[in-house]
């Protein structure tokens, strides 16, 4: 059986897709979750205290692998200098709102020593109030 040009480049093709969906589908279905997570505590923190909102995207950012150092999710009021370096959670709870910043890299490895740096930042922000 003999194989036409056009099989074998789609035959390629799909191999490739294949394997772009192998090493990059992960981080961003991880990135997916922990946004959702993070729109979740959003909108649930007027009956959520910071204590709470933390111990939940601690547990996410454990469950999910991330790499974010548990001393770098922090609320605004306590922000270290120099933090913006380093893969971070940012919480910040003012009179009427909620809000959510985080930034950190994933690096995905390729085929022998070729790598890229996939950088993710989620930004959320809610509206909270008793009212609501």
């Amino acid at each position: 059986m003999h194989l036409k040009r056009g099989t074998w480049i789609f035959l390629f093709f799909l191999l490739l897709v294949a394997f772009a969906g192998l090493k990059f589908g992960p981080p961003y279905i991880r990135y997916i979750q922990f946004n959702y997570l993070l729109h979740n505590e959003a909108s649930d923190a007027l009956r959520l205290t910071n204590e709470e909102i933390r111990h939940d995207i601690l547990t996410k950012i454990e469950e999910l692998n991330l790499p974010i150092d548990p001393d770098n999710v922090v609320f605004i009021e306590q922000k270290k200098n120099g933090l913006e370096n380093e893969p971070y959670v940012l919480l910040e709870r003012g009179k009427d709102y909620f809000s959510i910043t985080s930034e950190y890299q994933v690096t995905v490895h390729l085929v022998g020593k070729y790598e890229h740096v996939l950088n993710f930042s989620p930004e959320i922000y809610a509206e909270i109030s008793a009212g609501k």
